[in-house]
């Protein structure tokens, strides 16, 4: 990726271009606003081999991904890990399937490809995050319980015994 986006930002460097669109207000009137984006190569569009290959080493790689812990899926650990990351990985798959038309779609609806992408990225986060630490805390929460079964609610009570107190007034003379 690192080598293939430092081609691109040589061959075709991205420029920032801020044009005026028509816009609307609650009651209809017209008013000039403005709509700023990057552009690589104005004139000229050598970026789509760069995004071409990005997007096949992007799919390539979760392809793979898949295929492994599609592989290791029945393989036990103390945690059962390879099930989950399984699960991550085909939640992936099924985001990307329903991300990528809804982001050729709004070509030109930069707030709303934002709004998408904001969403893509926290739920692909959030499924990873969840379906790996969930599964673990509750387990670790379990070996705690039977490890000590003075544990209430994931606290652990301590009874504290201080040097040089006493616990009965025989000591005391």
């Amino acid at each position: 990726n690192t080598i293939v986006l430092l081609c691109w930002t040589i061959v075709s460097p991205s420029k920032f271009t801020v044009s005026p669109s028509k816009g609307t207000d609650h009651w209809n009137r017209t008013y000039k606003s403005f709509h700023g984006s990057c552009h690589t190569s104005i004139g000229n569009d050598r970026s789509a081999p760069f995004m071409i290959t990005l997007f096949v080493i992007f799919l390539g790689v979760v392809l793979i991904s898949n295929r492994e812990a599609y592989k290791a899926r029945n393989i036990q650990t103390e945690y059962a890990e390879s099930r989950y990351i399984a699960i991550v990985m085909g939640s992936m798959i099924q985001a990307l399937i329903v991300v990528i038309p809804l982001y050729m779609l709004l070509d030109q609806n930069p707030r709303e490809r934002y709004i998408l992408l904001v969403f893509f990225i926290f739920i692909v986060d959030m499924a990873t995050l969840l379906l790996l630490f969930i599964p673990k805390c509750i387990a670790l929460q379990k070996q705690l319980k039977e490890k000590h079964p003075d544990v209430v609610s994931g606290l652990h009570i301590v009874r504290f015994a201080f040097k040089g107190s006493t616990t009965s007034n025989s000591n005391a003379s």
